[in-house]
């Protein structure tokens, strides 16, 4: 397994554990601690699936201008923010402040870090192995999604509430559960060798014989992510070494 899927698979477990305190603690904060029916409580955390379909397609080419370490370090630090503000529980709770800006600031990091992990998963894969790469990619992301992420937050709701119903305690502790793994295990992926690689291979750091500009990585395998950039480094280094042995 390539360094950089085993560091997307890591970010994407994060990301949906994050996501599942959302459906699954939120949901259980809103209808009991909060008193939301059922309707109430689904239009209660639409602003995080609106924001999501809407930032990948209005700020795309904004975000492509960034390097994935930068765009995932950012995506978990405002996940990790956002839990936190609604660790808080407050019993009653004001919609706009204490719900909806958090879930505005979910709706952008989670999106942005799916797809800056969805694409880097297979970045530095052989075109035979792509298929299996995103399998795995795909199974992380539900099974600690869908499997892991919701056992641990019913174990912690069940220990730490003091009574059952809408005791916010277990609550709080759900939500600080979901702000350590975002900070812990997400910054353990954003900080990585996610997105590296492309990066290097267009960074200009020396000047060789001639005034050919040369590259940090002169051992750069040929499969980089962009194409243009690996053209550009193997015609670079073409003639760098041309230059070199005159």
């Amino acid at each position: 397994m390539s360094v950089a899927l085993r560091a997307t698979t890591l970010g994407v477990g994060v990301n949906a554990v994050s996501f599942t305190c959302i459906v699954y603690v939120g949901t259980l904060y809103l209808q009991t601690a909060l008193v939301y029916g059922p309707l109430s409580a689904g239009l209660a955390l639409l602003p995080i699936t609106v924001v999501a379909a809407a930032v990948p397609v209005l700020a795309g080419r904004r975000l492509a201008r960034h390097s994935p370490r930068r765009l995932l370090a950012a995506s978990f630090a405002g996940t990790a923010a956002a839990l936190l503000r609604l660790a808080r529980a407050t019993v009653p709770a004001d919609y706009a402040t204490d719900l909806m800006l958090p879930l505005v600031v979910l709706g952008a990091s989670l999106s942005i870090a799916f797809v800056v992990l969805n694409q880097e998963a297979i970045s530095d894969v052989a075109p035979d192995d792509k298929g299996v790469a995103s399998g795995v990619f795909e199974t992380a992301n539900h099974l600690f999604g869908g499997a892991v992420g919701v056992a641990a937050y019913a174990t912690v709701l069940t220990a730490t509430a003091s009574h059952p119903g809408g005791d916010p305690d277990g609550y709080r502790a759900a939500f600080v559960l979901a702000v350590g793994g975002a900070i812990v295990l997400g910054s353990s992926s954003a900080l990585s060798r996610v997105g590296r690689r492309a990066l290097q291979a267009c960074t200009p750091t020396r000047t060789g014989r001639g005034g050919v500009r040369g590259r940090r990585d002169e051992a750069l395998p040929l499969a980089v992510a962009d194409r243009g950039c690996r053209s550009r480094f193997l015609a670079l280094r073409a003639c760098t070494s041309r230059n070199a042995s005159r």
